[in-house]
């Protein structure tokens, strides 16, 4: 997806791979920033065989967060469909809490915040 950025960088990309949730804008639109950042541990279920699986060597655990900004769920599936492993979600399955690259591709690529037993 050429073009493709975070919408806090370029707020009118073609592509807003990471961007504010929809709830989270309406929110921000009525000027209740404080209900807008994820702050604090989540829970995060890890993917069987997966990387962060391994580093961690069980399927739950919880991550720290603080920030706006989401893998926006729109492009989940095309981003899973071009090769990125979403290893790690959250318990509902809607928010991306760790990705990676495919072990054919990368031994051992792994991205996620800071994310803690």
């Amino acid at each position: 997806m050429k073009g493709a950025n975070t919408t806090e960088i370029d707020p009118k990309t073609k592509y807003p791979i990471i961007d504010i949730l929809p709830e989270q804008k309406k929110l921000m639109a009525e000027k209740k920033y404080g209900a807008t950042m994820r702050l604090g541990a989540y829970p995060a279920v890890l993917e069987k065989g997966t990387i962060a699986y391994k580093a961690y060597g069980h399927a739950k655990i919880s991550e720290r967060h603080r920030h706006r900004y989401e893998v926006n769920p729109v492009y989940v599936k095309r981003l899973e469909k071009a090769g990125l492993v979403f290893s790690g979600v959250s318990p509902s399955r809607r928010l991306m809490e760790v990705a990676e690259l495919p072990r054919a591709v990368h031994p051992f690529f792994s991205a996620r915040s800071s994310i803690r037993n």
